[in-house]
């Protein structure tokens, strides 16, 4: 089945029977009783008023459930045709693979193994490396996070292992110059990888690697997924874009993961509109995302979205060995 036509139908009428979801109840009662307790002392507000103030987000989380569902409908038809199933980001002209492992760059988190072990429970650091060749030996699949300077690669790090001060933070950007591995429940790698920039003295802005993080993601065996952060405070960078291009042509595996979900900027647009105007010039140019998940490190929230995406990662890798 092609999608297009067929799918926003699709889409659309699940759309009317989406409340009665069992999932996405539970959800959204996660959601307003975070909200609830984080209301200020002597404020108090129903749950409907609530509800009225998180719409954007609830408006957000249906429609990405509805599409979830639809298109595992969807592929679930095209694997009974025989069709194979593209779950890539791909550009119209040209299907990328994803290179051998186990991940996927589209919707793999909804065809993947259900997670497990996705708890932290030891995390240290290992080592700094300016070399492929001075980064720890190849055992444990790897998990990349990449992003511009002050995106919050820190906080994020900080946030999903539990550790206040594992990955230094720091108020100026760009501090992190090295490949920095953290060994986590002694099975798998956490790494931190300096963040981008635009050239310098470039007439044209443009994304700059630096040459040793370039080599990691082309060569490093273990990579097994790059967790690409985008501030959904902010409206969409060119230079983001740029990024999520680099990896989809080179055949990076890689997620989105959008930071301070829980900032609004003064004159710009909400979070939610920002993440949305996001994706939507990444269709521009292909004809799937990768999975998008967010989190806010202040506020402790979509911590165990991110660890569950990384075990179910995780255990793709060990069937593909």
């Amino acid at each position: 089945m092609q999608k297009g036509g067929a799918f926003d139908e699709l889409r659309g009428q699940l759309s009317d029977h989406i409340r009665n979801d069992a999932a996405l109840k539970r959800k959204v009662k996660e959601i307003t009783t975070i909200e609830l307790k984080r209301l200020p002392r002597g404020e108090k507000r129903s749950k409907k008023e609530l509800f009225n103030a998180l719409h954007d987000r609830l408006e957000t989380l249906i429609m990405d459930h509805t599409t979830q569902a639809a298109e595992r409908i969807l592929e679930s038809e095209d694997t009974e045709l025989g069709t194979p199933r593209h779950t890539t980001l791909t550009r119209p002209e040209a299907t990328l693979e994803p290179r051998a492992t186990g991940t996927d760059l589209g919707n793999g988190l909804h065809d993947a193994p259900r997670a497990t072990h996705a708890r932290v429970k030891t995390a240290e650091y290992v080592s700094s490396a300016v070399t492929l060749a001075q980064c720890p030996k190849a055992r444990w699949p790897e998990f990349a996070v990449i992003g511009r300077s002050n995106v919050g690669k820190s906080s994020l790090i900080n946030m999903l292992t539990g550790r206040k001060a594992l990955a230094l933070t720091s108020k100026t950007p760009g501090k992190t110059q090295c490949i920095i591995h953290f060994l986590i429940n002694n099975s798998w790698y956490l790494v931190d990888l300096p963040g981008y920039g635009y050239a310098a003295r470039a007439k044209t802005k443009r994304l700059q690697w630096n040459a040793f993080t370039k080599d990691y993601f082309i060569n490093r065996e273990t990579l097994a997924l790059v967790l690409l952060l985008v501030d959904a405070s902010v409206p969409v960078q060119d230079l983001d874009l740029q990024c999520a291009s680099w990896l989809a042509d080179s055949q990076v595996p890689f997620s989105l993961v959008f930071t301070k979900t829980d900032k609004r900027k003064k004159k710009c647009p909400s979070p939610a509109e920002n993440m949305a105007a996001f994706q939507t010039a990444l269709l521009k140019s292909y004809e799937q995302l990768p999975v998008c998940l967010q989190t806010s490190a202040e506020r402790d929230t979509g911590r165990q979205d991110v660890l569950n995406h990384i075990a179910q990662m995780r255990a793709l890798n060990k069937e593909d060995l």
